[in-house]
């Protein structure tokens, strides 16, 4: 009998390992991008306009950098955002 119990141990041990596996395959993507540049842009209404708070990790300095942009009323909110992010992706 004790071959038996080492042959079940040895199969369960294989069974487990193989669904670790499949679970790491299955599981979804992490939300938070650890190896690229992200860019976090937050939009705000405000009187007359919009506020545009930008902020970006620098994981190689181990920062935050933020800046903030304003959009009047009299510009068109799309094309002003893509020149933002534009200007932010090429800047830093």
């Amino acid at each position: 009998m004790k071959w038996f119990n080492k042959w079940l141990y040895k199969k369960m041990k294989q069974a487990r390992n193989s669904e670790d596996e499949i679970v790491k395959e299955l599981a979804p993507p992490s939300t938070r991008v650890e190896n690229e540049r992200t860019m976090t842009l937050n939009v705000t209404k405000a009187n007359g306009g919009w506020v545009i708070d930008h902020r970006q990790y620098d994981k190689q300095r181990d920062r935050n950098n933020s800046s903030v942009h304003i959009i009047t009323d009299d510009k068109d909110l799309g094309e002003e955002l893509g020149k933002i992010v534009t200007f932010e992706s090429l800047y830093k």
